[in-house]
This record gives structure tokens, C-alpha cells and sequence, in this order.
């Protein structure tokens, strides 16, 4: 019974890892990149894609 609760909460930690990582990546690097564009129509679609 030990060994399942320790493997749902591994992968419960592993999806709020997964899920962190995604939405950091997307306000941090993603918005970070697209400021380098000079147009901003172009720069809505960067950050879009």
C-alpha cells in the first residue's frame, strides 16, 4: 500500500514540475524572445506560435 501512494504522489510532483516548467518558460523565455523583434505584428505572432 506504501508503494502506491509514493508512486501517485511521484507522479504528482512529477505533472506540477512539468506544468511549472511550461508556464515559466512561456512567461520568462518566450515573452523574453519576442521583444527582440522589431515589428509587433510579427512579434504577436511569435508569441502565439
Amino acid at each position: 500500500m506504501n508503494d502506491r501512494h509514493t508512486t501517485i504522489r511521484t507522479l504528482h510532483d512529477i505533472g506540477a514540475a512539468v506544468w511549472m516548467g511550461g508556464s515559466l518558460m512561456g512567461a520568462v523565455g518566450l515573452n523574453g524572445a519576442s521583444q527582440d523583434i522589431a515589428d509587433s505584428s510579427v512579434r504577436a505572432r511569435c508569441g502565439a506560435a
